[in-house]
């Protein structure tokens, strides 16, 4: 296991597209399927989703490389299905860290 990301001294661009989400209620998880566009992500890094105008704060609690789901995911990222941005969150929207 990865140790948690340390926002204030590992600074690292991060651009994901969001193209699917599953929620597992009993697991209290969420996964975003999606295409990295930029950078890197760590679990324990705190990202943002952009949704339309709005800038919601979210800890990414996994990540998973070559999703099976589809041919096109690029990544997996688990979120715990109780962050407020999961609510928020549509296909189509990016996460990002800058």
């Amino acid at each position: 296991m990865l140790a948690p990301h340390d926002d204030a001294t590992h600074f690292v661009p991060f651009a994901f597209e969001i193209t699917g989400i599953s929620k597992f209620p009993r697991e209290k998880a969420a996964v975003l399927d999606g295409k990295l566009i930029e950078g890197s992500v760590a679990i324990g890094s705190v990202v943002h989703l952009v949704h339309g105008t709005q800038r919601i704060p979210m800890r990414v609690k996994g990540v998973v490389i070559d999703s099976a789901n589809s041919p096109d995911d690029d990544l997996s990222l688990t979120i715990d299905l109780r962050e407020a941005a999961i609510a928020l969150a549509c296909v189509g929207d990016r996460l990002v860290h800058r």
